[in-house]
């Protein structure tokens, strides 16, 4: 039956001794040192992706908490104005009639943001959890063979 899915477990590239071109990506043999078709240099893996993600991550918290706390609405009725930040003018627009236009900006301003910096630390844990047995297993090192030595 085609398109089901099997109890076979994935392999990666690496283990499959598989390497993408990072500028034309066309994989090639790990052996191969340069793209047959552009010339590159092939690396198999970035070493310091994951460190990248989380100065990223840090970096897009880091600007969401100021951007939900500063105003960011300024509303003038008569004579009286009101600085709010995204949340309460989103209350504001709701208590105004407009909880259709209010639930769009909270959904849009707050609850995807989060939901995208939730499921990317999600992502990057899971994937060092995964990696750090695998980094363990290349070396080579064990917990036994690390304590052994720890009694002479």
């Amino acid at each position: 039956m085609s398109g089901t899915v099997t109890d076979t477990p994935a392999i990666t590239a690496r283990e499959a001794r598989l390497v993408a071109c990072t500028r034309c990506t066309r994989v090639w043999p790990a052996e191969t040192a340069r793209c047959g078709r552009c010339g590159k240099a092939l690396v198999s893996r970035d070493g310091h992706s994951l460190s990248r993600v989380w100065a990223w991550w840090v970096a897009g918290v880091l600007c969401y908490i100021p951007a939900n706390l500063y105003p960011m609405l300024r509303t003038q009725v008569l004579f009286t104005v009101s600085e709010d930040t995204i949340v309460e003018g989103a209350i504001e627009l709701a208590t105004h009639g407009a909880p259709v236009v209010a639930l769009i900006i909270l959904i849009a301003s707050v609850a995807i943001p989060m939901g995208k910096f939730a499921a990317i630390a999600w992502l990057a844990i899971s994937v060092s959890a995964v990696a750090a047995p695998r980094r363990m297993r290349a070396t080579g090192s064990t917990k036994s063979s690390s304590t052994s030595g720890a009694g002479r």
